[in-house]
């Protein structure tokens, strides 16, 4: 967005210069113009996130807690297991150093499974039902690295992260449709080990919780991927 607006300033800046020419009323002075130009291409460089890299990972969630509750139902989604999902994540480093200490990650994922799902309708009565479940965390973090005294090529992390889920339950009992938003809270780590000069393999295990809302979540995750250079 900087580097457009650099662009726009130097259209703009060419075309009063060409008007100037026309209309000797105005004048406008090259130099300072041009000097505005490249201050404006280093803000734009200098906004530019600093060793930015990008990741796909496979993800495995195991809930400790997972119920969901709305008008009619109260279902507890611990009972489908370990879930597999996918995403995104890419982080930056905040300080002058590519490789941190110090770094903001961010990262957004999605899983979608149908299962035969047993829930509770308000009156306590026990339903079976096929349902389709998706789930889409989004989250924002940073990440503090420390390299490995021993093994060189591995880094390891510690990570704090705030999160925004969009949960969504179908099934066929009326009633049992259901969207919902949640935060949650996440800690945990991350190791990197560099196998080549083209390629380093990125593992992540976290805990996340829930912040006092609808959904009453408690989880372990466990991601794996391999970081690419942006």
């Amino acid at each position: 967005m900087t580097r457009s607006l650099c662009i726009l300033i130097f259209f703009l800046s060419a075309n009063l210069s060409a008007f100037a020419e026309t209309h000797s009323e105005f004048y406008i002075e090259n130099d300072l113009v041009s000097k505005i130009f490249r201050q404006s291409l280093k803000l734009s460089e200098s906004l530019q996130p600093k060793g930015s890299h990008i990741a796909p990972m496979i993800g495995f969630m195991r809930a400790e807690k997972l119920t969901v509750i709305n008008h009619y139902f109260k279902t507890d989604y611990r009972q489908i297991g370990t879930l597999p999902y996918v995403y995104l994540m890419t982080e930056g480093s905040l300080t002058d150093s590519e490789e941190g200490p110090l770094l903001w990650s961010f990262s957004i994922g999605y899983t979608y499974i149908q299962k035969n799902i047993i829930t509770k309708d308000v009156s306590g009565l026990v339903i079976s039902d096929m349902v389709s479940m998706q789930w889409a965390p989004v989250e924002l973090g940073f990440r503090y690295k420390i390299r490995n005294i021993f093994l060189a090529e591995m880094n390891i992390s510690f990570d704090l992260g705030y999160g925004r889920s969009w949960f969504h339950q179908n099934g066929n009992v009326d009633g049992f449709d259901q969207g919902a938003f949640y935060s949650y809270a996440s800690a945990g780590s991350t190791i990197e080990k560099e196998l080549s000069d083209s390629l380093k393999i990125v593992s992540q295990i976290s805990y996340c919780r829930d912040l006092k809302e609808d959904v009453d979540y408690r989880a372990w995750r466990l991601g794996v991927g391999a970081w690419l250079l942006i």
